[in-house]
């Protein structure tokens, strides 16, 4: 599996559309954590990383890699 197809998707539930798909893991995300602001996601994976997406732009800000998966965050 390539990282092309793992995403996390946002969704506006009052809709029930999705808002915003980031792409990036390779592997499924276990938790997703909003900053308090709503700015920043940060989220975890079997892929053993942590990634922080800017909500602003839509991009990966930060991966940290890690030797085993991440189950939670936040």
């Amino acid at each position: 599996m390539d990282a092309d197809n793992v995403s996390d998707l946002l969704y506006d539930y009052g809709s029930a559309k999705s808002e915003v798909t980031l792409h990036g893991h390779s592997g499924p995300v276990y938790s997703t954590h909003f900053s308090p602001d709503n700015r920043l996601l940060v989220t975890s994976s079997l892929d053993s990383t942590i990634r922080l997406w800017s909500l602003e732009t839509q991009k990966n800000v930060v991966v940290y890699r890690l030797s085993r998966p991440v189950w939670q965050v936040g």
